[in-house]
C-alpha cells in the first residue's frame, strides 16, 4: 500500500510537466556526482548490528556515508530561464568477512541510487561565456540494497539479490547552484536534496531481518530512512550557439 501511494503521488506531481517544451539554446553536461546522504542512520544501524552480532569478523562492514557515480543533463536556456532533465547515479559497496569453521566467508552489500531529475531556474550571467545557474529540482528514483554471501574465493561468481524490492521508490526536492566556467568548459554544481514527505521514507526492517535473522525481532521497527543528500557534481558542459 505504501509503495502504491508513492507511485500515485509521484505520477500526479510529474504529470503537470508532461506538456512542457524546450526552446532556445540547447545545452548538456556530463560529469561525476559525489553525494553525502543525511538520512541513512537506520541502514547504518542495521550494518552495525551485523558487525556486533558476529564477533568472528576480521573485516567488519563499514557504514554507508558516501554515494558516487555518473551524472548528465540536457536542456535549454531562454533568456534567463533554464529547464533541463537529467540522470544521477550514486553507488557504494561494502563487505564483511571472517572465518567460519575454517573457511573465510564473505558478505557483499551494494547500495545504489538511480535518480531522474527535472531542474529549472534562472541563469545569472551570460551563459555563452561563463554562466551561474540558480535552480530547484524534482527528483524521482530507485534506492536499492543488494547483497550476496559465499566463500571468499567464490563470491565473485554469485549474483546480487535485492533485499528491499517492495520499498525502493523515492522522491525528493532540491536546490542547487551551477557554475559553468567558459563555453565549452567545466562546471561545478553543489546541491542539496531533501525528502518532500514521510510517504517517501523507506523501512529497513526487511533488510534487518535478512541481514540479522536472529536478532531483528529485538530491534525497533520501523527503521525508516530517507534520501536527503548534500553533494556536488563536476564535469564538462557545453551550450549551443545562439
Amino acid at each position: 500500500m505504501k509503495s502504491l501511494s508513492k507511485i500515485i503521488v509521484t505520477v500526479l506531481l510529474f504529470s503537470c510537466l508532461s506538456h512542457s517544451e524546450l526552446k532556445g539554446q540547447f545545452y548538456y553536461t556530463l560529469g561525476y556526482n559525489a553525494g553525502f546522504p543525511t538520512g541513512l542512520e537506520q541502514l547504518n544501524f542495521v550494518i552495525q548490528r551485523y558487525n556486533d552480532t558476529r564477533t568472528y569478523l576480521t573485516e567488519p562492514m563499514k557504514k554507508i556515508n558516501f554515494l558516487d557515480g555518473f551524472t548528465f543533463t540536457m536542456g535549454g536556456v531562454v533568456d534567463v530561464v533554464f529547464v533541463d532533465f537529467g540522470y544521477t547515479a550514486g553507488i557504494q559497496r561494502r563487505f564483511a568477512e571472517g572465518p567460519v569453521s575454517g573457511t573465510i566467508m564473505r558478505r557483499d552489500l551494494k547500495v545504489s541510487s538511480h535518480l531522474f531529475d527535472f531542474n529549472f531556474g534562472f541563469c545569472l550571467a551570460d551563459p555563452n561565456k561563463s554562466g551561474i545557474y540558480v535552480g530547484a529540482s524534482m527528483n524521482i528514483g530507485k534506492f536499492s540494497i543488494k547483497t550476496r554471501v559465499s566463500e571468499k574465493e567464490t563470491i565473485k561468481s554469485e549474483n546480487y539479490v535485492q533485499i528491499n524490492p517492495d520499498d525502493d521508490l523515492f522522491f525528493t526536492l532540491g536546490v542547487f547552484m551551477k557554475f559553468c566556467i567558459k563555453n565549452p568548459g567545466i562546471y561545478i554544481q553543489p546541491y542539496y536534496q531533501f525528502p518532500m514527505s514521510h510517504i517517501f521514507d523507506s523501512d529497513m526492517t526487511d533488510v534487518n531481518e535478512i541481514l540479522n535473522p536472529y536478532t531483528y525481532e529485538n530491534d525497533p521497527s520501523p527503521l525508516n530512512i530517507n534520501n536527503g543528500t548534500f553533494g556536488v557534481k563536476i564535469g564538462f558542459s557545453m551550450l549551443s550557439k545562439e
